[in-house]
């Protein structure tokens, strides 16, 4: 075992390589790792960046998939935005369940490295131009790109 608290394993046999083992080691009472929201929301990002999986990603950060899973959810609930809910009862549950979804893809452009006011001002502009339906995907903020500039006449 090495200082970082990482076991690796030697070989069997001359065909065959033994499984590395990786872990943790907690120091003190804790027995799971504590994931802070914008760990989780930085692990999120780039389980979904191109280039890269679900798979790699929770096994780079030693993770369980059923744990990746569960903060998907609780993304799209608007569970891991960073921002505490409001203690008035102002507005409707559906007005707050749409803002919780559009919260999330802004902290997503965010996280993708996109200015978020520039972002959904082109998505908006796109859309009310006659974006095609079938090709919604290309304005999620992992594939979006800006549009070209146009020149004026």
């Amino acid at each position: 075992m090495s200082d970082t608290g990482v076991i690796e394993s030697g070989r069997r046999s001359a065909h065959t390589r033994a499984r590395e083992v990786r872990g943790e080691v907690l120091a003190g009472p804790e027995r799971r790792r504590r994931w802070s929201t914008d760990e989780k929301l930085r692990i999120l990002a780039q389980s979904v960046a191109p280039g890269s999986s679900p798979s790699l990603t929770r096994r780079l950060h030693g993770i369980s998939s059923g744990q990746l899973y569960t903060w998907r959810k609780q993304f799209r609930a608007g569970e891991l935005t960073g921002f505490i809910p409001s203690a008035s009862r102002l507005g409707s549950e559906a007005g707050g369940a749409r803002a919780a979804i559009l919260y999330g893809v802004l902290e997503t452009a965010k996280l993708n490295g996109l200015d978020p006011e520039a972002y959904l001002a082109d998505v908006i502009d796109r859309m009310a131009k006659g974006h095609p339906i079938n090709q919604l995907d290309d304005l999620l903020p992992w594939r979006w790109q800006r549009a070209p500039a146009r020149m004026a006449a």
